[in-house]
C-alpha cells in the first residue's frame, strides 16, 4: 500500500504521512484523524515507501477517501508560495481557502460555453469607448500579450470599469474564466447589477456573507464545468479554484481592505492576486484612482506597464474643492454643532436643486466617547484599555476593536456626576443634519446600520434611486459607488483621516479625500467637495488642490530617505498573552535575539492601547533592504521565531504579519 503526504488544515510546519489506497491520487481530498481529531485533507505528495525518519507502523491509514473534485497542482503549489510569502504553514492557507470541500453531491449541469459567450456579446451591449479608452485598452492587450502586467491608473470616472469588461468579455468568449476583484462587499452589489447586463449568465459573485451552499455550488462549477465565468469576489475569491482564470483585475487595488489582519495567513488580496498570476501564467491588471506607492514602483522598476486615463467619460470637470477653517468659524459663531454654517448653507442649496449629498464622518457610533463632567472619568473597555463609544439608538456603550459592549448609565460610577458624550460619531452627525436640514431624507451608511446583506444593498439602492437626499457614513461611502444624481460630498473633521500613528497616513488620507471628490463628478455636471478642517494648510490639501501625482513623489523621496516600503520590506511580529510580566520578558528576549542574529529590530513596543481582547501586546518589527537577499533573510526570520516559539513554549502567543498596512 503506498504511503502520502496530507495537506490538514492546521498550523504545522510538516505534512503528516498515512497510507492510502493505490486509486488515491495527488489533489484528492480525505477524511484523516490526527490526534485523536478528525480532518478533511489533500494528498499532496506519494511514496511507495514509507518515510526513512517515520517507522511504517507509526503511520495509519486514512479513514476515507472523498468524491468531491481534486484539489488542482496549480491551487497547491499557489498554497505554497502564499505560506512561503506570508511566513506560515500551507495548513493555514488551506485552511483559510477551504471552499467546497464537504462531501455534497455534485452540482447540476452548467451551460455550454457556446450559450454563455452569447449572454455576453449580444449587440445591446456592446461597450462604447472612448478614444482615450480605446488607446488605454490597446496598450494593455499589447502589453499582456508580451508577458507583461499592468497598471491603469484613471481618475473617478475616467471609465476603468469599460475598460475592465471589455478585456473580460474577449476572454470569455475566448472560454476562459475572469477573477475580478473588489475590496468591499458593499461594492460588489453595486457593481453585480451593472455587470448582469454586460455579461448575463456568465457572472458569479463570491464573498463571505454568500451562503456557504452558494461557494460551495462556485467552486463545484469552477472545478467540473467548463462555461467561462465572470467571478466577482473580495480578497477571499483568490484562493477559488483557479485553473480555468485566463484573467485577474484586481480594481481600487491601493484599498486597505484588500489586506487580512488575522487569522493566518495575514495576505493582502492584491498581492496574493499576482502571486496567483504568476502561478497561472495568466496577466493581471490592477486598477485605482489613487494606486498605491508600491504598485506605483514597480512600474518605475519596470515590473508592470503603466496606463492613465486623464479624461472623464462624460467629460465632467472636477469638482471644485471647498475648504471650510473651523477655527475660524468658531471664532466667529460659524458653527452650529459638528456644522458649519457655510456647509448647512451649501446642502440646502443642494437640496434647493433636488440633488444629493454624501456626508463622511471617519467614525461611527454616536460619540467616540463619553467623559464625566465632574471628575474627568472616561470609560474604557477592560479587555482593550480603550475608550468605549456610545451608540445612541441601542443604548450600549460598545468598543469597536473586541466589541464587547455593556448597558449605558449616564452617571459616573466614580463620582455620580453627568457622563457627558464627546466627540461625533456618524449617528450624532446623522441626528444633527436631520434637525438643521428637517426637509431632507437622510440615511446612514456605516457597519452598524448595515448588519445584514438586506439593509445594506437597501441603503445603496435607495439613494441610487434618489429615494434618500442625504446619505452618512464612515469610508464605505468613498468606495467607488457611482450615484447619478450626487452633486456634493462634504467631509466632517477631515483632521481625524491625518491623525493616524502610520507613516502611510498622508498616503491613505489623500486617497480617501481623492475618492471621495471623485464620487461627486462623474457626469456632466460639475459637483462641490466640501472639506471642514482645522489644518487648512496640511500638506495633503496643498496635494489636493495642485494634483496628487505631485505628492506622489514627495511620499517617494520622503519614504526613501526614511527607510520605508516601497524601498524596504517589513514584517511585524506580535506577542500577545494574558500575562503581561511575562510577554515583556518574552518579547525583550526575542528582540535582544533577532538583533544578535543581525535583524533590523525596531521594538518591542505597543500598538494603540496594548491590549486586545483581554489580552496584552507587543510588537516587534523588521525591516529588510529591498533586494534579492529579502527572501533568504526572511526565511531565516521564519526559522529563528520556530525555534524561539518551540524553546520558550510560546507558539500560540506570536503572530507574523508580512507587509503590514
Amino acid at each position: 500500500m503506498p504511503y502520502a503526504q496530507v495537506i490538514l488544515p492546521v498550523k504545522l510546519a510538516w505534512l503528516p504521512w498515512y497510507e492510502v489506497p493505490d486509486t488515491t491520487r495527488t489533489g484528492m481530498a480525505v477524511e484523516v484523524r490526527l490526534a485523536g481529531k478528525g480532518y478533511i485533507g489533500i494528498v499532496r505528495n506519494f511514496s511507495e515507501k514509507a518515510p526513512e525518519n517515520i517507522a511504517s507502523e507509526k503511520i495509519h491509514p486514512i479513514d476515507k477517501l472523498l468524491s468531491t473534485p481534486p484539489v488542482a497542482l496549480e491551487t497547491m503549489t499557489f498554497w505554497e508560495k502564499i505560506a512561503e510569502y506570508y511566513l506560515c504553514s500551507v495548513g493555514e492557507v488551506f485552511k483559510a481557502s477551504f471552499h467546497g470541500l464537504a462531501a455534497t453531491p455534485p452540482t447540476k449541469p452548467a451551460k455550454s460555453p457556446a450559450t454563455e459567450a452569447g449572454n455576453t456579446a449580444g449587440d445591446a451591449n456592446n461597450l462604447v469607448l472612448s478614444s482615450e479608452q480605446g488607446r488605454v485598452l490597446e496598450g494593455i492587450q499589447k502589453a499582456f500579450s508580451a508577458g507583461k502586467n499592468c497598471l491603469l491608473e484613471g481618475v473617478t470616472g475616467s471609465g476603468k470599469t469599460e475598460i475592465y469588461l471589455s478585456l473580460a468579455r474577449e476572454m470569455l468568449r475566448q472560454g476562459k474564466c475572469v477573477l475580478y476583484m473588489v475590496p468591499e462587499i458593499a461594492l460588489s452589489r453595486q457593481l453585480e447589477a451593472r455587470l448582469q447586463e454586460r455579461v448575463g449568465d456568465a457572472l458569479r459573485v463570491f464573498h463571505s456573507k454568500e451562503t456557504p451552499a452558494r461557494r460551495t455550488r462556485l467552486c463545484r462549477e469552477l472545478c467540473t464545468g467548463s462555461a467561462p465565468l465572470l467571478i466577482l469576489g473580495t480578497r477571499s475569491s483568490v484562493f477559488l479554484p483557479p485553473t480555468r482564470f485566463g484573467l485577474i483585475i484586481v480594481d481600487e487595488e491601493h484599498d486597505g481592505s484588500y489586506k487580512q489582519d488575522a487569522p493566518a495567513p495575514r495576505y493582502n488580496g492584491r498581492d496574493a492576486a499576482l502571486l496567483l498570476s504568476q502561478v497561472l501564467s495568466c496577466p493581471i491588471l490592477l486598477g485605482s484612482a489613487t494606486p498605491s506607492l508600491e504598485s506605483l514602483y514597480n512600474c518605475e522598476i519596470g515590473k508592470m506597464e503603466h496606463f492613465v486615463l486623464r479624461e472623464k467619460y462624460h467629460h465632467a470637470e472636477p469638482a471644485d474643492i471647498v475648504f471650510i477653517n473651523t477655527v475660524e468659524e468658531n471664532r466667529k459663531n460659524g458653527m452650529v454643532g459638528n456644522f458649519s454654517r457655510k456647509l448647512i448653507d451649501i446642502l440646502q442649496s443642494c437640496l434647493h436643486e433636488r440633488k444629493q449629498a454624501i456626508i463622511l464622518r471617519s467614525r461611527k457610533a454616536y460619540s467616540t466617547y463619553v467623559q464625566c463632567g465632574q471628575c474627568g472619568y472616561i470609560p474604557k473597555c477592560k479587555r482593550c484599555n480603550l475608550p468605549l463609544s456610545y451608540n445612541k439608538a441601542d443604548g450600549r456603550l460598545a468598543c469597536h476593536h473586541c466589541g464587547k459592549n455593556l448597558r449605558y448609565e449616564a452617571t459616573c460610577p466614580e463620582c455620580g456626576g453627568p457622563l457627558l458624550s464627546m466627540g461625533a460619531g456618524t449617528q450624532k452627525i446623522e441626528e444633527e443634519a436631520a434637525a438643521l436640514l428637517p426637509q431632507a431624507r437622510i440615511s446612514r451608511l456605516d457597519s452598524d446600520a448595515a448588519r445584514s446583506i438586506v439593509k445594506e444593498r437597501a441603503i445603496i439602492e435607495a439613494f441610487s434611486r434618489g429615494e434618500t437626499d442625504i446619505l452618512i457614513g464612515t469610508q464605505m461611502v468613498s468606495k467607488g459607488f457611482d450615484f447619478p444624481g450626487l452633486k456634493v460630498v462634504a467631509v466632517i473633521d477631515a483632521d481625524a483621516l491625518l491623525s493616524l500613528d502610520d507613516f502611510r497616513a498622508d498616503e491613505k488620507a489623500l486617497q480617501t479625500l481623492e475618492q471621495l471628490r471623485g464620487r461627486c463628478s462623474r457626469r456632466s455636471e460639475k459637483g462641490l467637495f466640501v472639506i471642514q478642517t482645522r489644518q487648512a494648510a496640511h500638506p495633503v490639501f496643498d496635494s489636493l488642490r495642485d494634483g496628487i501625482s505631485t505628492r506622489h513623489a514627495e511620499q517617494m523621496g520622503e519614504r526613501k530617505d526614511f527607510s520605508y516600503p516601497p524601498y524596504t520590506r517589513l514584517v511585524d511580529i506580535t506577542l500577545e498573552d494574558f500575562n503581561e510580566a511575562r510577554m515583556r520578558e518574552k518579547a525583550s528576549r526575542l528582540a535582544a535575539r533577532l538583533s544578535s542574529e543581525g535583524f533590523d529590530c525596531l521594538g518591542p513596543f505597543a500598538r494603540g492601547s496594548g491590549k486586545t481582547a483581554g489580552r496584552y501586546a507587543l510588537c516587534l518589527r523588521i525591516s529588510f533592504p529591498k533586494n534579492r537577499e529579502y527572501p533568504i533573510r526572511k526565511k531565516a526570520l521564519g526559522r529563528s521565531l520556530e525555534v524561539f516559539a518551540r524553546e520558550e513554549k510560546y507558539a500560540f502567543n506570536l503572530s507574523i504579519n508580512v507587509d503590514p498596512l
